[in-house]
């Protein structure tokens, strides 16, 4: 969804058991008569506690219920913690709003989609090379990696929340070399979706409370004209219904951020088929996501900077400092982010360009006349450029986010930015734009140009050159 359609599929419909009485395990009454407000419901959305009392004979109802299923598992070695224990089956019922019928249907289509994939032999697999909740320590990851921007490690990202954090960059997938590579790719993810149950069942039994997940989808450079068909069949049919398919209970919160004005619009029409807490969960944000409260509280803003500067869209990596000919998509912006210790002074020196001059012209570190440049311009942009004569305009600041100590247990006052230099507009005619600012404290320098104001058109910056003294 996140790679831009306006075609969707139809919502599945509910699964009931059939031939099997609706009354049949009724479940007790849970803090007060069934059916629950409105306001309990919004209260389960975060609730990380392991399961109470009357949860817990729900989990002996659901046992009782699958219990052939269970014995089969058991039969066939394949009773793992993640797929049978009762911080998975937790899941389960929360998940299905505490009905024992709509959970067993659940968990039944669950392990026929196991079966169906092999995922006990990728569990296996996966233990058999050592791997954890880390991306570059699943089978296959060197080869992925090249081709798909994704981070997360048990390790390292986790908000001072402590659930763990997963950042993908949707406009950094090479389409070519992914299609060449299918297969690999959708074992790389079934690889990373049983490790993350993994993990996550690990982790809640440790820690004693539910472990979730916060998300983070970045659309920057992803257009719904560029995207290959064969690719966003994959996503839609594949990688985001295999996630959604094998975990239940397990996203804490959904951000998709870098969104164009387009994809907020499409966002409205997909989340309508969304399951409701799953919804209730998910926010898409546009360029501005870094100055959103609850995001950062999450993630902490150096964090985010330091993610969000991975992205190579187009072939830049987000820590090279000096550079030319870069192209800022419609709606889109560059990030760069430099480490700056108290006093230290980060410089400055920038111009913008026209688009069209740059589509013939050698990029820094390339050589060649970069006819990529063009694609990522767009048809449409190209064209209102042509009528109407090209802009250059983008907005340009720079903040410093404090390094994070995850001191907080709530993550308030664990990171802030100051503003340094508020957001101002530049373009060609502003000729070599220079500055310079001081760390008052350490953290991470955040250099940003702002194309978000600009629906269709590109822009380009024609050099930069960043320095820290």
């Amino acid at each position: 969804q996140a790679l831009g359609s306006a075609r969707g599929r139809a919502p599945a419909a509910r699964v009931v058991a059939a031939g099997r009485p609706r009354g049949r395990f009724k479940p007790p009454p849970l803090q007060g008569a069934r059916p629950r407000s409105m306001a309990q419901q919004a209260a389960d959305l975060d609730d990380e506690s392991l399961a109470s009392e009357a949860e817990l004979e729900l989990v002996a109802a659901l046992r009782a219920e699958l219990q052939p299923e269970l014995g089969a598992l058991a039969a066939a070695g394949c009773d793992f913690a993640h797929v049978v224990g009762d911080v998975f089956l937790t899941r389960v019922v929360r998940g299905c709003d505490r009905d024992v019928v709509q959970a067993a249907a659940w968990y039944r289509k669950y392990l026929a989609l196991r079966k169906e994939h092999g995922l006990d032999d990728i569990y296996r697999q996966c233990v058999a090379a050592g791997a954890k909740f880390e991306a570059g320590s699943m089978p296959g990851a060197a080869e992925v990696r090249r081709y798909y921007n994704t981070h997360f490690d048990e390790a390292s990202l986790r908000t001072p929340q402590g659930y763990l954090i997963w950042y993908d960059s949707l406009g950094d997938v090479d389409q070519q070399a992914m299609k060449a590579d299918m297969d690999r790719f959708k074992t790389y993810i079934k690889c990373v979706s049983e490790m993350r149950a993994v993990t996550a069942d690990r982790l809640s039994r440790e820690e004693k409370r539910l472990i979730k997940m916060v998300r983070v989808l970045d659309c920057e450079g992803v257009s719904p004209w560029g995207t290959d068909p064969e690719v966003f069949k994959m996503f839609r049919d594949f990688f985001f219904a295999f996630m959604k398919a094998t975990s239940i209970e397990m996203v804490h919160r959904l951000y998709v951020v870098n969104c164009a004005w387009f994809a907020i619009k499409m966002y409205g029409f997909f989340s309508g088929m969304m399951p409701a807490r799953m919804k209730s969960r998910s926010t898409p944000l546009g360029a501005d996501f870094m100055s959103h409260d609850e995001l950062t509280r999450y993630i902490p803003g150096d964090k985010l900077a330091r993610l969000s500067a991975t992205r190579s869209t187009d072939g830049d990596d987000g820590t090279t400092l000096q550079g030319s000919n870069r192209m800022l998509f419609a709606g889109g912006s560059m990030n760069k982010s430099v480490p700056a210790k108290a006093g230290q002074t980060v410089s400055w020196s920038f111009s913008m360009g026209l688009p069209s001059a740059a589509e013939a012209s050698p990029r820094a570190g390339a050589g060649v006349a970069d006819s990529g440049l063009a694609a990522m311009r767009g048809f449409a942009g190209a064209a209102l450029d042509r009528v109407s004569g090209e802009v250059s305009d983008v907005f340009f600041g720079v903040s410093l986010w404090s390094e994070s100590d995850g001191g907080s247990a709530n993550g308030e006052d664990v990171a802030k930015e100051k503003v340094l230099v508020a957001p101002a507009k530049v373009d060609a005619g502003s000729g070599v734009v220079e500055g310079s600012v001081q760390a008052p404290f350490a953290g991470t320098v955040v250099l940003r140009w702002d194309n978000s104001e600009s629906w269709v058109r590109a822009k380009l910056v024609a050099q930069y050159d960043i320095r820290c003294a």
